[in-house]
């Protein structure tokens, strides 16, 4: 991807990790900065998750795929 759809596409992630925690945000009561940022720091944490052990699970799965076609 060149950088001029990065660009977009970072944005739309930022703006839907916004979305996702705002009304969680407000409905805490506590409006300041470091709430909004803990908040979204969980959220990104939780999100990361799913995402680092599927990549992991992938990495493993391509890595036996490929030693097994170099042994047939």
């Amino acid at each position: 991807m060149k950088k001029r759809e990065w660009v977009p596409a970072v944005l739309f992630i930022v703006l839907g990790i916004h979305c996702f925690v705002m009304p969680g945000f407000v409905l805490t009561g506590s409006l300041n900065v470091h709430s909004y940022l803990a908040q979204v720091l969980h959220v990104c944490f939780w999100i990361g998750i799913p995402i680092f052990l599927t990549g992991i699970i992938y990495l493993v799965w391509k890595k036996r795929k490929r030693s097994k076609g170099e042994t047939s």
